[in-house]
């Protein structure tokens, strides 16, 4: 995985504060802790038309972003986004936030569910700022399991309407998750993600939206989250959502109705710090440990938005086998000598010891199989509830200067 992470040094303290202090006097913040505000730090998931302005945004307010996305800036994105082609789009984002304010950028070339808990852990609120809605029920899941408020930012991708909404999911507050309205069906036939243009699949219309629409929906979520932090109408935000109908000139506020039936549980999770890291622990020694604390027979390990693929293949139609997640590097083709893909119809979630033993990965590295610092694997038996634990650490950071010519 490549991560990005700014080095510059920061501004001295009297710089900041003097280039802050208009900010602190704004209605979200006056009478409220712009100090907390200032140290609070944003996970923004995606940083394509809405993410981008909101992570700058957020930079200049003297808050901290860390960004996730895995794509590659391209031609046809510059018309609504100030990325550049050929480079990733974290890394370009990154850097400009940079520009703005140094060290208050963090960022990860990949997608979010791939790199480890802990660092969605570290960030205090999230933006979901793609338009994969494959990606609600996870970072639902995850919002309400580490208890972080998640904020849903989307534009109309018709072309047809300036149609723009934030909403906040806050269940762990006793509030309202997006989810709570929703049925198995409605996530049994949920929509596909939408294409960018020039994408592989062109089967299904591109997103349309332009830069205005993305603009004012990235500060209304970063206006809601800047009360959340401060206290400032808290109640006017959690479990809320607004939409912009710039086409009609008019928002509108809608309150969520909290269900009790949510098929999220609105549980707020219980983790196990473990001394276990990716680098060298086994799920051998997850096992044990599950075993150690449970006081009974594990009967499997998930290996938690990370399912394992048990073989792989190759383009002159060689099979193997073969474990690791989709972020580990398939193996070469034993005929051919090419790289080969993992065959994503053998992945499984779940590993029962005898298996892992049977593959001959009872004892291998947890990153050689994919497995990211910080990573939650969640330990299964017959008469306890769920065992979450956490690996050690969290990725690692690089210069976006170092990694990529970004200029």
């Amino acid at each position: 995985m490549v991560s990005v992470r700014s080095h510059t040094a920061d501004e001295s303290g009297a710089g900041a504060a003097a280039g802050l202090a208009r900010v602190a006097q704004t209605h979200n913040f006056r009478g409220g802790d712009f100090a907390r505000w200032t140290r609070t730090c944003l996970a923004v998931i995606g940083a394509g038309t809405i993410g981008w302005r909101l992570a700058e945004e957020a930079v200049l307010s003297g808050a901290h972003v860390t960004v996730f996305d895995p794509d590659t800036g391209e031609a046809v994105n510059r018309g609504t986004q100030r990325c550049r082609v050929g480079v990733p789009k974290v890394a370009a984002l990154v850097t400009s936030c940079d520009a703005i304010r140094p060290g208050h950028a963090t960022g990860y070339c990949h997608d979010v569910r791939q790199v480890g808990m802990r660092a969605l852990q570290a960030c205090d609120i999230w933006f979901d700022c793609t338009d994969d809605a494959g990606l609600a029920w996870a970072l639902t899941e995850l919002s309400n399991g580490l208890a972080r408020p998640l904020f849903r930012c989307a534009v109309d991708g018709s072309g047809e309407l300036e149609l723009g909404r934030v909403l906040c999911s806050s269940a762990a507050s006793g509030h309202a998750c997006q989810v709570c309205a929703y049925s198995v069906e409605h996530f049994l036939g949920r929509p596909a993600r939408t294409p960018c243009q020039g994408e592989l699949d062109n089967s299904r219309p591109p997103t349309i939206a332009g830069g205005a629409i993305a603009a004012a929906t990235a500060g209304l979520a970063l206006s809601l989250a800047q009360r959340l932090v401060v206290g400032t109408d808290r109640d006017a935000v959690r479990g809320h959502e607004y939409v912009l109908d710039w086409t009609n000139f008019q928002m509108i506020q809608l309150r969520l109705e909290r269900s009790a039936d949510c098929l999220s549980g609105h549980h707020v999770w219980e983790c196990l710090e473990t001394n276990v890291t990716a680098e060298r622990g086994t799920l051998r020694e997850l096992f044990w440990v599950a075993q150690q604390t449970l006081a009974a027979r594990v009967t499997a390990l998930e290996t938690y938005l990370l399912p394992l693929n048990v073989q792989a293949c190759c383009e002159c139609g060689m099979v193997r086998d073969a474990v690791g997640s989709d972020r580990a590097v398939a193996p070469a083709c034993p005929r051919c000598g090419r790289a080969m893909s993992w065959l994503t119809e053998t992945q499984t979630e779940l590993m029962c010891i005898e298996q892992a033993a049977r593959l001959g990965i009872l004892d291998c590295a947890l990153n050689a199989l994919g497995l990211p610092s910080g990573a939650l694997v969640i330990a299964h038996s017959e008469d306890r509830p769920p065992l979450r634990m956490l690996l050690v650490g969290c990725e690692p950071g690089m210069a976006a200067e170092a990694s990529h010519d970004v200029g």
